[in-house]
């Protein structure tokens, strides 16, 4: 009778990551002038691509991009004619990158957008979005994973501002025709995309009395938004959306309180499911004036929400504050940057593992580029590091995040309008996360496990280490007289192989 090699599957938690290790200083990513507005998206494979736009002389886009693997970017290429400010950029999963801004055509300021496939080094060139005739401005771009591409912005019909949005649908080449999406008054539009492809607009409407949030969905598989649905009480502002795995939905803004008489950060959630959004609920504490909100969400639908509140002597605080995996409610905010300087225009991204990473512009005599994170699995945030160098004013951080956890943050160094221009584009990323995967076998029976990609032959080597998101394939191969009798835990079943996500250290038994 053949002995029974038995492999169980066991995830054990992580006992926190270790501190981010930043790869400083920073790299110039442009030539000194005047540039500033860099954004930056990661692509799957961990190719980033960074725009900006340069005012010399006339306002043009400029995009750098650092290949999967490399370790610099490439030269800047232009994207735009003059005349452009504002870009955004959005990246589907298989890389495929698109662009857009504004950009006075010496008659009206228009929404542009150039794209570039997965696979191509170069960018199409740009193609008009919002009428010619009507001024359009600050576009913002989101992408579903199907490569589904939506650039919504406000326009201007001579008497009113409206939102609007254009899609590019999956597979197709060009956009269709801008629709409106709100009523009149109508202004700072911001989007957000749900793993299915359901896609959300949010904005500021001012109803003839008071601003208040408002957004609008268009499912999953439709090719229409539903009407606007009213988020706010009176007085929001500056909204920001992000969307959960399961789709589920949450807003932030600045709303007034006239019971303390304080500008706060709210929030409201539409769950998956649902049909309409819950009740309002306040993020920030009463007492202080809190501003400029942003939001973020974890796999496990963990939502984070930063923001800059104002301290007794007037200076700015970049503070947080989590809603767990399940929960209803945030959690208590927590101060991030140090009091005494101001500490504002904070972003937030949060990891594969629920890695959390807040990066903010923090007043040290000049302003300095911050940054804390919150490791996976911890509760607290750890204490700010400078990314940028004194001596020289940093402004606008922005940050994306790899499926590897590796971070990569932009922001504009420089006096802006010096002669000569001294503002120069710059970038740092943190190094890749890694997980160990260890295999240990029981039973009386002998045999191998392997693993794709290679790094496990148990055998002699039990144990290696992977990249966060790396999903490992475990094959089990019993010996002459020895059989596999299956997998258990992490989801396997049956003698077939067995599919690991790594989120977390994991171990094989």
């Amino acid at each position: 009778m053949s002995a029974a090699l038995v492999l169980g599957l066991v995830g054990v938690p992580a006992s926190g990551r270790a501190d981010l290790v930043w790869n400083l200083p920073a790299s110039d990513l442009s030539a000194a002038g005047k540039n500033r507005n860099s954004q930056v998206a990661v692509a799957a494979d961990g190719a980033t691509t960074v725009v900006w736009q340069s005012d010399d002389p006339n306002g043009v886009v400029q995009v750098a991009t650092r290949a999967a693997g490399a370790s610099a970017f490439g030269a800047p290429v232009d994207l735009s004619a003059a005349g452009a400010t504002a870009p955004q950029i959005a990246v589907t999963p298989d890389g495929a990158t698109t662009v857009t801004w504004e950009r006075f055509n010496g008659s009206n300021h228009i929404v542009q957008a150039a794209s570039r496939p997965a696979g191509v080094a170069t960018f199409s060139n740009p193609v008009d979005l919002s009428a010619p005739s009507q001024n359009a401005f600050e576009p913002q771009v989101a992408v579903a994973p199907d490569g589904a591409t939506t650039i919504t912005w406000q326009r201007y019909n001579g008497s009113n501002f409206i939102v609007q949005a254009a899609t590019r649908p999956a597979g197709a080449t060009t956009f269709n025709n801008p629709v409106d999406l709100s009523a009149a008054d109508a202004t700072a539009p911001q989007i957000a995309v749900a793993p299915d492809g359901a896609t959300t607009v949010t904005w500021q409407r001012y109803n003839g009395s008071n601003f208040i949030v408002q957004a609008a969905t268009r499912p999953a598989g439709a090719t229409t938004f539903g009407g606007p649905a009213d988020l706010s009480l009176p007085g929001g502002t500056a909204p920001q959306v992000a969307v959960a795995a399961d789709g589920t939905i949450t807003v932030v803004w600045v709303g007034f309180d006239p019971v303390s008489n304080n500008n706060l950060i709210r929030a409201a959630t539409l769950s998956a499911g649902a049909s309409a959004f819950g009740a309002p609920v306040d993020v920030s504490l009463p007492g202080r004036d809190a501003d400029v909100p942003q939001v973020a969400v974890a796999v496990d639908g963990a939502t984070t929400v930063t923001w800059a509140r104002y301290n007794a002597n007037y200076d700015s605080i970049v503070q947080a504050a989590t809603r767990p995996a399940g929960s209803s409610a945030f959690g208590a905010p927590v101060d991030l940057s140090l009091p005494g300087r101001d500490g504002g225009y904070p972003q937030v991204v949060v990891a594969a593992d629920g890695a959390t990473t807040v990066v903010w512009r923090y007043d040290r005599s000049s302003y300095t580029v911050q940054a804390a994170s919150r490791p996976a699995g911890s509760s607290a945030f750890g204490a700010p590091v400078d990314l940028s160098l004194p001596g020289l004013n940093s402004f606008t951080p922005q940050v994306a995040v790899a499926p590897s956890g590796a971070l990569t943050v932009t922001w504009y160094r420089g006096n802006l309008y010096a002669t000569p221009g001294t503002s120069t584009v710059q970038a740092v990323s943190s190094a890749p996360t890694t997980y160990a995967l260890t295999v240990a076998k029981s039973g009386n029976g002998q045999g191998t496990v392997s693993s794709a990609p290679a790094g496990i032959d148990c055998g002699a080597t039990c144990t290696a280490d992977f990249l966060l998101s790396t999903r490992v394939v475990l094959t089990a191969t019993p010996t002459s007289g020895s059989t596999f009798a299956g997998w258990s835990g992490a989801g396997c079943t049956g003698s077939g192989t067995c599919t690991v996500t790594l989120l977390a250290a994991t171990t094989v038994t």
